[in-house]
């Protein structure tokens, strides 16, 4: 059985990916001003509701190189996002609603950040439409090696997504929207920030097995603006030989991100687990 505690730490953004190193080779002070510079510029959208002239977004259908056959292992899955269609029709605050902490998420997340759509029309004027996606999708697993030589796994669709979309269920009113692409190495900051909201864990696999042997963890990690682990690291670990399925583990936890102001923004956490004894 695992025990986890869950610590967020919202930590300041760090000063070796943000802040340039002076002529002395000293890094500059990181002062609270600085810090909350690096957080996106606030960007609020009405969302429009139901009324005469207004027409939803559209999806753009890509083209996608398909192949059925699978010479490796055959994934089926769905997956299902919020997100608003900006009035130029890319698609921000894409969240996960429902995941199946696998792989298959991060397909489904990149074939979502990477779609594009007509956008929702007010009386002849391109708006932000509130939107949710179910989507449904039948991947091949197959393995190969990366430039080093060593085995990876790769993701390719087998067959066309299958995607239904619906109105975003009790959308509020306005929307902050996060960037199209975050800047990097920002994180929110609970000491410079009275509008952070934390974030919270929506779905988890299985803890790995100790084979009965007692093992603690801690986890440092960065939960990116889509609810994503990124930078995922050891911080402290009584058992090494399972510290590699710890980290997939934790790799593999999807998270509602943190908010600021209303805007998705990645935080830092660490993850604290117990793995006890069955005796």
């Amino acid at each position: 059985m695992g025990n986890i505690r869950f610590k967020s730490l919202l930590l300041a953004l760090s000063a070796h990916a943000i802040l340039s190193i002076g002529a002395g080779g000293q890094e500059p002070p990181l002062s609270p001003d600085s810090v909350a510079s690096k957080l996106p510029q606030a960007e609020w959208v009405t969302l429009p509701t139901r009324q005469p002239g207004l027409t939803e977004p559209v999806l753009i259908q890509p083209s996608y190189s398909l192949r059925d056959e699978c010479v490796g292992q055959k994934l089926e899955g769905s997956v299902k996002f919020s997100f608003v269609v900006d009035a130029s029709g890319n698609p921000r605050n894409v969240i996960f609603e429902r995941a199946l902490a696998n792989g298959i998420d991060l397909f489904a997340l990149k074939l979502m950040l990477e779609s594009k759509f007509q956008p929702a029309m007010l009386r002849g004027s391109p708006v932000s439409a509130g939107r949710e996606v179910e989507m449904h999708l039948r991947l091949c697993a197959e393995q190969r090696t990366d430039k080093s030589g060593k085995p990876e796994v790769f993701l390719r669709l087998r067959l066309p997504p299958e995607e239904k979309f619906e109105d975003w269920h009790h959308p509020p009113a306005q929307v902050n929207l996060a960037p199209i692409s975050m800047p990097p190495g920002t994180q929110a900051d609970s000491n410079n920030s009275s509008h952070l909201t934390a974030g919270k864990s929506l779905v988890r696999p299985p803890v790995p097995d100790g084979k009965g042997r007692p093992a603690s963890f801690s986890i440092s990690l960065i939960v990116d603006e889509h609810g994503i682990p990124q930078a995922v690291k050891s911080l402290k670990s009584t058992d090494q030989t399972l510290l590699p399925q710890i980290i997939q583990y934790i790799s593999d936890i999807r998270f509602q991100p943190a908010t600021n102001d209303g805007m998705p923004v990645p935080t830092q956490l660490t993850i604290d687990l117990d793995i006890k004894s069955d005796l």
